[in-house]
């Protein structure tokens, strides 16, 4: 994408897909990265999936023209770029000692409203809508996932509500997940 198509796209979403699991990953210096396996329990990561919904959100974008934004005046963003970085490490060291779940729906909460702080193209009046109706649903966090300004989102709750909550998400889209260990395994 970034060097075939010429696309600004981040490289996350690749790594994790081709990876597997559920992974802390590193960027720099440059183009390096390193990816690091959190090696979770059975149990827990059913305690995850158990949490988790994926909603389309209806609103089509191409996320190249939503990440140029993110690159304008990078330099004065390094503060909500280091609170996203810590962030993601209080996030690893939850998940890795196997801790309470109940406290990634803050952390999802917090890391949209940096994205949004970081890259106004990642938000828009509908998508904004959208995560209103989700927290009146039940959700306890949840974030969009990818650039923003459309596509997918991810909410957290209590997995007493997922049900329900899809049903008055409704019409949109609910797409089921599983948290593989293998990763990509054919591309087509």
């Amino acid at each position: 994408e970034q060097i075939t198509l010429k696309e600004t796209v981040g490289s996350q979403d690749q790594i994790a897909c081709a990876m597997g699991g559920i992974n802390y990953i590193e960027f720099g210096p440059g183009e390096n990265w390193h990816a690091y396996k959190l090696n979770l329990s059975e149990s827990y990561l059913k305690q995850i999936e158990d949490r988790v919904v994926l909603l389309y959100s209806g609103i089509d974008r191409l996320s190249s023209d939503i990440s140029k934004t993110l690159l304008e005046n990078l330099d004065l963003k390094s503060n909500l770029m280091n609170r996203t970085q810590n962030l993601a490490l209080e996030c690893r060291n939850l998940l890795t000692r196997e801790g309470d779940l109940s406290l990634i729906g803050p952390m999802l909460n917090e890391s949209w409203e940096l994205k949004k702080a970081m890259n106004p193209a990642a938000v828009t009046p509908l998508l904004e809508d959208f995560f209103s109706r989700a927290k009146i649903a039940g959700a306890q966090g949840g974030k969009i996932l990818g650039a923003g300004g459309g596509g997918f989102c991810l909410f957290w709750m209590e997995p007493s509500i997922k049900d329900a909550f899809i049903e008055l998400m409704a019409p949109a889209v609910s797409v089921p997940i599983r948290i593989s260990q293998e990763g990509a395994t054919r591309i087509l």
